[in-house]
This record gives structure tokens, C-alpha cells and sequence, in this order.
């Protein structure tokens, strides 16, 4: 399972070396256990001369080979351990680089709709939580599951020397003990992920609580929702109580195992000893046959934690193993003139999960450095427009034109890159500074040019009077912010990237009126200055009146084009709409 994982993990083109060399440190690192653990079994050898010297009556010399031999053994196990050691730190961290940043790479590659369909703390507990499982799952395996069992294995042959019986009953005990393990697991495997799914509800909804505090606190529901949440665990522990329950029996099945055998062992002693071979013979057999034991012992904790990992393991490959519809061409197109000209050509599309179609036989041209609005009821297509213009998914039927190149074949990175921007309603914002949150999107660009950005968009005046300028922290989300300047934040980042087209999606819907003023202020100066194509999808008429065209969409089709004038004056949705939001003002 680890090999298929890191298979998996080398097709991804940025790590593909980087998995090369931690599979060629994994093979350095088994040859070097290999010598640790033949020179941690040999250490306890000179016990057997030490007694038998005692039993014949000792030798000062004698004696002192002996006790510099053991010397010897342990200061050579001593170095090469410490080796291993700064070689396991080392190979841990690597790795930890690889799976943690690939693993959040791929994350992020993955389809919109694979993101919608999970949740937060569904997320976190496949990525996050599988790859620290798979992190340990590799430590284990390289630096204790293998040593383990190379030190069961030179152990038992070691103990052959001794007596074939011994041998026979190391090497039984194993046998049988591996057998107990894997019909314990039988009855483990199934408990086991039935706990994983109820841990995963428990974290999907702890997630969900930890984000939306403000509106359990808003209604008042907090200890509601605490106490249903309080029921999940409650189940989960009684569940785990009686799994743990079968666990223990398991374990105690596996040290009837042991236990008869170390039975077996002191009879046989009793069977065969012989006086003339001295008592160093027995010491350093039951030596050896206790550490057959022990490691045994620790085979079967092993079991568990490997049992996680390969289980993580197989949730990572899946993740890995998902090809995203939605990526860059094998041969890309790259327009003569980017100027910010859009075509719809016949395009309809439905949802992954959608009984109909969300938007049926769209066709709209979308001239250079205009401005066009999107209208109509919810649910009309408008924001699965921008979606499609976006390319987070593709058209079920028809193309996407972008200054005559169809969207499917234009090089997908730089477009998202460098050519198209939104503000949408829902502004997410990171714990940054201002400055920081507006660079983001644009590295490369001009030094103090988001101070420019940020005057476009209205943003100057608050940011100039918060008490580090454009250094001020804003929180998690921007919770520091207000609405109104979260939006006029998002809208200098948009502009930041100089953008041939830019998507204002319902950027002043949840606005107050003083803070929409001030947007639409930006919004009047993007339409004016022309230096982009502009595509508004808005409710409140104010933001779409000088709007070069107005789209009206309903039930994902074109129902009208035209000015704001001419939509007016005709007896449509459009007149409907605004009428509305007449009355609503008036009232």
C-alpha cells in the first residue's frame, strides 16, 4: 500500500524527484537497520561466556575480553543507532514536505464541484489527518515494524544455534501469532471504520460549529447546537467502549499465545540442559526467546497503527487518483490581441448532481472594454454564467469564446493567472495584511501599486485611517473590516492583476446604503474608465443603469437584451424587477 501511495505521489511532475530520492533513502535506510539490528541482537551474546566463565571458575582475563567485548558491541550499536537516528529526523521531514505540500496542491487542483461537496471538516479530516496518519505510517514501517521484525527473525535463527527445539518454537510462535493477528483483524477492520465514519460526522460538525459561531450566537442556539453535538460524542464513546472491548479480548487471545509458548520454552530447557555446556547456554536461550516475545508484543500495537495508515493510505490514493475535469490543455492557445472580447455559442449546462439544465442555448457577444449587466429572478443562470466564464466547469454543450479562442484549449493557467478577476458577494479574505491580501494575486507587480489599486476602488480613505495604513492586520475573513470596506478590499485586489475582464458578482447586494455608495463609486469608475470588460450580476438596478447591455436571464435562458431604456419601456421581467425595487424603496 505504501509503494502504490508513493507511485501515486511520483506521477505528480513537482515531487516526482524528490520521491526518488526518499525511495533511494528508504533502501540506504533498510541496509543500515539491517546491520543495527544484527548488532543489537549479537550484544547480548557475550552473556553467555560471562556465566559460563563464572560456572568454571573465573579468569581475570577471561573476564576482561569479555567485558570489553560487551564494551565494543554496545559502543558500535550505540553509533550506529545515533546514525539512524539523524537519519529518520531527516527522512521524516522530508517527507513530511512532500506529502504535506503535494497533498495541499492536489487539494487545491481538484474540481469546484469536488470542493462543494465537501465540507470543511470533511476536508481536514481526509487531507490533514490522512497525511499525518501516512506520515506515521511510513515511520513506523521503516524505523519500527521492520526492525521489529529483522530482530524476530535474526533472533530466532540466532536461538536455532542453540537447539533446533528452540528454534522450531521461535519460529511456530511467530507463525502462529501473525495467524492470531490476522483473524483479530477480521473482527477489528469492520469496527474500526464504522468508528472513522462517526469520527468523521463528529469533526464535519465541529467544523461547522467553529465556523458559523456568530450565527449560533446571533440566534441564541449555541447550547442547542452544543448539546446535539454533545450526542455524537456521547454515542461515539459508548460505540468505542464496546470495540474497545473486542480489542482487549483480541490482545489477551494473542498473549495466550505467548504464554504457552514461554511454557513450552522453560520445559524444553528443563528437557535439555546439560550441565557440561554450561549455565551461559540457558541464560542467553531464554535471552533470546524473551526478546522473540517482546517484539511480538510489539508486532501486535504495530498492527493497529499499520491498520490506520493503510486505511489513510487508500483514502490518499483516491484523492490522488482523481483526474479534475477542468485543467490546462496538453496544447495550448494563446490569443494574437488580449483584448477582453467573450462569446457564448450555444452553450447549455447542467450540475454533476442536476435534474435539469441550469442554462439552455446561451448566445451573447460580449464586445471589448464594455460593460455588460446580468439580471433576472435566483436562480436564473446568472452566476453559472460567470461560473462557466471562470472555468470552474465546462459547458455540456456549446463553447466559450475568449478574443476567438475557445476556453477549453486557452492556456488555462495564465488566463486565470493574468486575464480574468472577480469580486464576488461572499469576500473571503485572509489573516494578512491589507497590503498583503491585495498583492496576493499578483506577486509580480509594480511596488505601492496596490496603493493604486486601492484608490480605484474606494478603498484609500479607511485604509489611510486605520492605525497601521496598508500594514494593519484585518483578522480571519477580514473580520476586523466592515462589509462595506471587505468589498471595496476585494474589488482593489480584483483591479490589482489589471484584469481584461473583470466579474462583479452581486458586489453590493449586502450593503448598506452608505457603504454602497462608496462601491458604486468604484464600480461607476471601472465602467467610465474602460479598462477592462466588465460583466455585473446585480439585483439593486443602481449598480447596472449605465451598463452598456443588460442580459436578462430566467429559468437559464435569455429572456431580453438590451439598454437599461429599452428594458424599461418593455413589458418583461426586466420592468417587473425594477418596479419591485421601486415599491421596496418607496415603502
Amino acid at each position: 500500500m505504501i509503494r502504490e501511495f508513493l507511485r501515486k505521489l511520483s506521477e505528480e511532475k513537482e515531487v516526482k524527484n524528490d520521491v526518488v530520492a526518499l525511495k533511494h533513502t528508504i533502501l540506504i535506510t533498510f541496509l543500515w537497520l539491517i546491520v543495527a539490528e544484527i548488532i543489537m541482537v549479537f550484544q547480548v551474546y557475550p552473556t553467555k561466556q560471562f556465566f559460563n566463565e563464572l560456572q568454571n571458575g573465573p579468569q581475570i582475563t577471561n573476564l576482561m575480553w569479555i567485558c570489553g567485548t560487551i564494551f565494543v558491541l554496545y559502543t558500535i550499536g550505540s553509533i550506529v543507532r545515533g546514525e539512524m537516528d539523524v537519519k529518520r529526523h531527516d527522512f521524516f521531514w522530508k517527507g513530511w514536505r512532500v506529502l504535506w505540500g503535494q497533498g495541499h496542491r492536489k487539494e487545491l487542483r481538484l474540481d469546484t464541484a469536488w470542493h462543494i461537496a465537501h465540507s470543511t471538516g470533511e476536508k481536514e479530516s481526509i487531507l490533514d489527518k490522512n497525511i499525518a496518519k501516512v506520515e506515521h505510517l511510513i515511520d513506523n514501517v521503516i524505523f519500527d515494524t521492520f526492525p521489529t521484525i529483522v530482530r524476530v527473525l535474526v533472533t530466532s535463527i540466532g536461538v536455532s544455534f542453540l537447539g533446533w527445539h528452540f528454534g522450531v518454537l521461535a519460529f511456530s510462535t511467530v507463525v502462529l501469532f501473525v495467524l492470531m493477528m490476522m483473524y483479530n483483524e477480521k473482527q477489528l477492520g469492520p469496527l474500526r471504520k464504522t468508528s472513522r465514519g462517526q469520527m468523521k460526522r463528529i469533526e464535519r460538525d465541529g467544523a461547522e460549529l467553529t465556523q458559523n459561531w456568530r450565527t449560533l450566537k446571533q440566534f441564541g442556539i449555541e447550547e442547542d447546537q452544543s448539546s446535539e453535538h454533545d450526542k455524537l460524542l456521547g454515542q461515539f464513546c459508548t460505540d468505542e467502549v464496546v470495540r474497545h472491548r473486542i480489542y482487549i479480548r483480541c490482545l489477551i487471545q494473542q498473549e495466550h499465545v505467548v504464554s504457552i509458548s514461554r511454557i513450552i520454552m522453560y520445559l524444553i530447557v528443563y528437557w535439555t540442559y546439560v550441565p557440561i555446556r554450561g549455565i551461559g547456554d540457558v541464560v542467553l536461550t531464554i535471552m533470546w526467546m524473551e526478546r522473540v516475545y517482546s517484539n511480538m508484543y510489539r508486532l501486535s500495537d504495530f498492527q493497529r497503527r499499520l491498520n490506520e495508515g493503510v486505511e489513510a493510505c487508500k483514502e490518499l490514493i483516491e484523492i490522488f487518483a482523481i483526474v479534475p475535469d477542468i485543467k490546462q490543455p496538453e496544447h495550448t492557445v494563446i490569443p494574437e490581441k488580449s483584448k477582453g472580447r467573450i462569446e457564448f455559442k450555444n452553450v447549455s449546462f447542467s450540475y454533476p448532481e442536476g435534474k435539469q439544465d441550469a442554462l439552455q442555448n446561451i448566445n451573447l457577444t460580449i464586445k471589448p472594454h464594455s460593460t455588460v449587466a446580468l439580471v433576472g429572478c435566483s436562480g436564473g443562470g446568472k452566476t453559472t454564467l460567470a461560473s462557466l466564464l471562470l472555468r470552474e466547469y465546462d459547458p455540456t454543450e456549446g463553447s466559450i469564446l475568449i478574443d476567438g479562442v475557445n476556453l477549453r484549449f486557452l492556456d488555462y493557467d495564465t488566463y486565470r493567472r493574468e486575464k480574468i478577476s472577480i469580486v464576488s458577494q461572499d469576500v473571503q479574505l485572509f489573516d494578512a495584511t491589507i497590503r498583503e491580501n491585495v498583492r496576493m494575486v499578483n506577486p509580480s507587480a509594480s511596488v505601492n501599486y496596490e496603493e493604486v489599486a486601492a484608490q480605484q476602488a474606494y478603498a484609500e480613505e479607511f485604509i489611510q485611517a486605520l492605525p497601521s495604513g496598508y500594514e494593519t492586520m484585518i483578522g480571519e475573513d477580514g473580520v476586523r473590516l466592515s462589509g462595506g470596506q471587505r468589498q471595496r478590499l476585494a474589488i482593489a485586489r480584483a483591479l490589482y492583476r489589471d484584469p481584461r475582464i473583470l466579474i462583479l458578482d452581486e458586489a453590493t447586494s449586502s450593503l448598506d446604503a452608505v457603504s454602497q455608495e462608496h462601491v458604486q463609486h468604484a464600480i461607476d469608475n471601472l465602467m467610465r474608465d474602460r479598462a477592462c470588460t466588465i460583466l455585473v450580476i446585480a439585483h439593486r438596478f443602481s449598480t447596472i443603469m449605465n451598463a452598456d447591455l443588460v442580459v436578462v436571464l430566467d429559468e437559464g435562458k435569455i429572456e431580453a437584451i438590451g439598454t437599461h431604456e429599452e428594458l424599461a419601456r418593455m413589458n418583461g421581467i426586466y420592468k417587473r424587477l425594477r418596479d419591485l425595487e421601486m415599491r421596496g424603496a418607496l415603502g
